[in-house]
């Protein structure tokens, strides 16, 4: 019982320091997208392996096979394909409606002017954050904090923890780009995301099929913010 609980204040203080982390840099020190991005992917990196390696004692062998999936659980990964594909189509359909209730043009804008954002850097973007943002994020919300607080016996904990961590680590991007109820609207769909993806994550114990959907939902949105560029 006394390691239970050193681990889920491992778990809960590593977690935490991250994303405070991040915060601050992010907020105060401001430096470029690529720096920061940097900076993000080693701390949601580095708090996984400090945890894996100082407290279970697992070979980066071992940890590596924990995050693939097993040969009967491809199938469901072409599903998820399917319904990310999907949701791109549905989101470019429904592009002119979802512009104008997220102020998409003016928060498009700002992200031009801050950081000299232009079209060729934007498709740059639609590929690399899928594919890196979205795996630092999974592995350290979901692979890390939801199965490793769900092995401990704290399956409640283990969803909404880390999705109230996950919505609130967006403060750290999200500027001044809503109003406080559109605010309120962001941060609770992205809790729900946080909710769905722990399900995910929970019943496939492996990291790719969340990387994958995470990573469709990426290219949705930014793909609908193309067409201001």
């Amino acid at each position: 019982m006394r390691r239970k609980t050193a681990d889920l204040i491992w778990i809960i203080l590593l977690s935490c320091c991250a994303c405070l982390v991040f915060f601050w840099v992010a907020r105060v020190i401001q430096p470029s997208y690529p720096v920061k991005a940097t900076i993000r992917l080693l701390l949601f990196l580095g708090a996984p392996l400090v945890f894996w390696i100082l407290r279970r004692r697992l070979s980066l062998g071992e940890i590596l096979r924990r995050l693939l999936p097993r040969r009967n659980q491809l199938k469901q990964l072409g599903l998820i394909l399917i319904a990310g594909a999907a949701l791109i189509l549905l989101a470019n359909w429904l592009v002119d409606p979802l512009c104008r209730l997220f102020g998409v043009e003016s928060i498009v804008a700002e992200i031009s002017s801050r950081s000299q954002t232009n079209q060729e850097r934007m498709i740059k973007a639609m590929i690399f954050i899928p594919l890196v943002n979205a795996c630092g994020e999974e592995l350290f919300f979901r692979f890390f904090c939801v199965l490793e607080l769900d092995t401990l016996g704290y399956q409640r904990l283990a969803l909404i923890f880390p999705a109230v961590l996950f919505s609130l680590y967006h403060l750290a991007i999200i500027r001044s780009w809503f109003s406080p109820a559109l605010l309120i609207l962001v941060l609770g769909g992205l809790f729900l995301s946080g909710l769905v993806l722990g399900l995910l994550v929970r019943r496939d114990r492996h990291i790719c099929g969340v990387w994958l959907l995470h990573g469709l939902v990426n290219i949705a949105a930014l793909s609908v913010s193309l067409r201001f560029f």
